[in-house]
């Protein structure tokens, strides 16, 4: 209700500054220009209200589009950092093992782990293999020994 009445004041003092620059204006070749000049005026008067009313509504779409813009950032942070947590993890396990072996005089060719982040957030190890010399196949049973007794898995031995 509001909006109307300031509506009917502006149109108002429209029509009234309207009239006093039309007594104004001299007869002539200018009266068909300012005549149109001020209608033109008085339209813009007329319609620039509901203009700006229309533009200030928010139909959501703004805050929508925003909150899944963060949304989808959030989520690929998320994803980048599980992604490469799981990638020092999977190098911390192998640098470990690979101090494991070396102190019994063993030197793994490549150590491979492939980690999981189960639901409740434990890491567990889904593959771990050493990849060996096969001048050191005679070692299989000790390295299996060891690394189970250390790291709880039973690695799988490959030679190259």
């Amino acid at each position: 209700m509001n909006f109307l009445k300031e509506w009917a004041f502006s149109i108002f003092i429209t029509i009234l500054i309207i009239t006093i620059f039309s007594m104004i204006i001299p007869k002539g070749q200018l009266d068909r220009v300012m005549k149109f000049s001020l209608s033109l005026f008085f339209l813009v008067a007329l319609i620039t209200p509901f203009v700006s009313k229309i533009s200030s509504l928010n139909f959501g779409f703004k805050d929508e589009i925003e909150v899944n813009t963060q949304n989808i950032y959030n989520n690929n942070i998320i994803e980048k950092s599980n992604k490469d947590f799981i990638s020092l993890v999977e190098k911390n396990i192998s640098n470990n093992i690979f101090d494991i072996l070396k102190k019994i005089d063993i030197n793994p060719k490549k150590i491979i782990t492939s980690i999981n982040i189960n639901e409740n957030n434990s890491i567990s190890i889904n593959n771990l293999v050493i990849l060996l010399d096969k001048k050191d196949i005679n070692l299989e049973k000790k390295i299996k020994e060891v690394i189970l007794k250390e790291v709880l898995y039973d690695a799988e031995i490959e030679y190259e």
